[in-house]
């Protein structure tokens, strides 16, 4: 056995074991960080054992209309339809889903960095990887990590063609990564990783060529998804998850009115402390004075690409972690390159690694528990919605504005609203006009009671006629 095949078992096990380890809690319900982007994707995917349309992704709180909803390519919620299909509706299924396929992309990542630098910092940056914020969210019903993962196995892949210039990478490589970036769009950005081989002549001229005729019909397909068919539901249903903004705008707000939260998100948010960023830079620093211009080519691009992406993210990004996620691979490849070139003993090194590691390990943990104070009452609503309604009633929740985990709990379909919606009784006939029969009141949100027929309450709950 060559020393090459040992190193690759060793990776293996530790990524089999890391698997293993992100297993524990992983049937927790939705009720943690993020429960309204988590029960949205999981009520998509139950939505698609009805309708099967990948082309009309639907939603349970459209209000008066079917639900369809304006929103990135659906793979993720289609695939996890299909395990529901198979083996039944069982919400955690969508954190088992996503945990496997983050930590498979993990090999396809430690393979890409230890082309692009060595198998020594391609270790340490699967470390830092491994313990960022990628992996708070890869235990979540969300399809951020499994586009990212999907993305790096198809770009891995289609570095497999370029060297081996074998017609099943170049299929496989192609279909994963026009998966990945339809699933979420900034991961166009790991395409960058392709620069460094096409600048190299090592590569076949020919295979380049197939490689990019390859991918104009990956580039359609996404230019078609979020230039016409996105837009096009919008107009046609009125349902939206993704708002845009000018370069122009998001420069005012990301920069000006958000900086410090910008900057915070861009410093701490990665790895949960400031640490890891700070040896990504002196990483970057070190591969600005001594790599292949090709590196170089490929970082600057990548960087210039994400910071695109924020701007036009607006005030999203400053408000929501999870956006940093795109620019985690690149972070981790420049700890890499820092702590590989790092003038230490060899020990030393792989101890700074492992500290990395287990120190955003332990901060993923803790954010991954359930609050004592969070909303586990929630659970409660499948079995009194069952007694007092009918699946084919529709509901209002004062859950706030396009947050769908009170209807998703229900299991009935209409509109979530702000707090002061459901005692504006003058607005109540034209609700009842499009369909709302009942009213379900979060008595935690809003104690108040309201002038409609009561049909039940408890402790947590009102459930009204108007």
């Amino acid at each position: 056995m060559t020393t090459e095949i040992k190193h690759h078992r060793r990776i293996q096990f530790l990524l089999l074991l890391f698997f293993f380890l992100g297993l524990k809690d992983i049937q927790m319900p939705p009720l943690d960080k993020h429960d309204w982007r988590q029960t949205l994707t999981l009520s998509i995917a139950e939505n698609f054992l009805d309708h099967p349309n990948l082309f009309y992704p639907r939603t349970d709180i459209g209000g008066a209309t079917e639900g369809i909803m304006a929103s990135e390519f659906p793979a993720f919620n289609y695939l996890l339809s299909l395990f529901f299909r198979l083996l039944g509706t069982h919400y955690w299924f969508g954190r088992l889903l996503n945990w496997s396929i983050s930590c498979i992309g993990l090999w396809f990542f430690y393979r890409l960095t230890v082309r692009v630098l060595n198998p020594r910092a391609g270790y340490f940056a699967l470390l830092a990887l491994m313990g960022s914020i990628v992996f708070e969210y890869a235990r979540k019903s969300m399809p951020d990590t499994f586009a990212l993962s999907t993305t790096l196995i198809g770009v891995s892949l289609l570095w497999s063609y370029l060297e081996s210039q074998q017609k099943r990478y170049l299929f496989g490589g192609l279909v994963l990564t026009a998966v990945g970036i339809l699933s979420k769009i900034p991961f166009v950005l790991l395409l960058t990783f392709l620069i460094i081989p096409f600048l190299q002549n090592e590569f076949s001229p020919k295979a380049k060529r197939n490689l990019v005729l390859g991918l104009v019909p990956v580039m359609i397909s996404v230019v078609f998804w979020y230039g016409y068919w996105m837009p096009y539901l919008l107009e046609q249903f009125k349902n939206q998850l993704i708002w845009p903004v000018s370069l122009e705008e998001g420069w005012r707000i990301v920069v000006h009115d958000y900086g410090k939260d910008s900057w915070s998100m861009l410093a701490e948010a990665p790895f949960h402390y400031k640490i890891p960023f700070l040896l990504a830079v002196m990483g970057l620093s070190l591969l600005l004075t001594g790599q292949d211009e090709s590196i170089k080519f490929f970082v600057g691009t990548y960087s210039l690409g994400f910071f695109a992406f924020v701007l036009k993210t607006g005030i999203v990004f400053p408000t929501h972690d999870y956006y940093i996620i795109p620019l985690v691979p690149l972070l981790a490849i420049l700890i890499g390159n820092f702590l590989d070139r790092l003038p230490l003993n060899q020990v030393y090194v792989h101890g700074i690694a492992l500290v990395i590691f287990a120190t955003g390990w332990m901060a993923t943990r803790n954010k991954a528990q359930i609050p004592p104070k969070n909303r586990v009452y929630l659970m409660e609503l499948p079995s009194l919605m069952e007694t007092y309604t009918s699946q084919t009633d529709k509901i209002m929740v004062n859950n706030g504005q396009f947050n769908p985990t009170m209807m998703f709990w229900a299991k009935r379909r209409g509109w979530t609203v702000n707090q002061d919606v459901p005692y504006k009784t003058d607005w109540m006939p034209d609700f009842k006009r499009d369909g709302l029969q009942y009213v379900l009141i979060d008595r935690h949100l809003n104690d108040s009671i309201l002038p409609y027929h009561l049909m039940f309450e408890n402790e947590h709950f009102r459930l009204y006629r108007p």
